[in-house]
């Protein structure tokens, strides 16, 4: 694994712990890790489908991940 593809996912999970953080300051430092880890993931596991596809299945599936990831969040971030 090179430096980059190590590096994108921990930068984007930082990014996303700070968000928490921001958006969410009751949440505990491990439920922000954790939640960022999660949502990390999970569009990692989406990213080559989305590469891979035509461009209009492309936008479904753009919009299947927002909803994924939205409706994983919205309890956690109101």
């Amino acid at each position: 694994m090179t430096s980059l593809t190590r590096a994108l996912p921990q930068e984007m999970q930082a990014r996303f712990e700070l968000g928490f953080e921001r958006r969410a300051p009751t949440l505990s430092p491990t439920q922000r890790r954790l939640s960022a880890i999660m949502s990390v993931q999970l569009f990692k596991a989406v990213l080559l489908l989305v590469l891979q596809a035509e461009e209009d299945e492309r936008r479904l599936l753009v919009g299947e991940l927002k909803t994924a990831l939205g409706r994983y969040l919205e309890p956690l971030l109101g």
